[in-house]
């Protein structure tokens, strides 16, 4: 959802004013040019970043717990892909 909420340029759902928080990229290194952007900025300021993005493959895998009841499992397959050089 991160993704497509970058890409729409707004995050979550609107408020009961029907406003929505700007998606700009945040968490990133203080010097990196892309901090603070949104998907707009990247595309006005740094186009071959942009095209670079746009072209790039996404892969994604839906989970569904279909037995048994809650999110237990979910949560265990999260932690095992989680052990890796970079946590989530």
């Amino acid at each position: 959802m991160s993704i497509f909420y970058f890409f729409e340029g707004y995050y979550g759902e609107p408020d009961t004013k029907g406003n929505r928080t700007v998606f700009k990229l945040q968490g990133l290194n203080d010097k990196s040019p892309y901090n603070q952007l949104t998907y707009q900025d990247l595309k006005s300021k740094y186009e071959s970043a942009f095209t670079r993005l746009n072209e790039s493959v996404l892969r994604a895998f839906i989970v569904k717990q279909l037995k048994p009841e809650g999110r237990s499992s979910i949560y265990h397959i999260f932690e095992r892909l989680n052990t890796g050089v970079l946590n989530l």
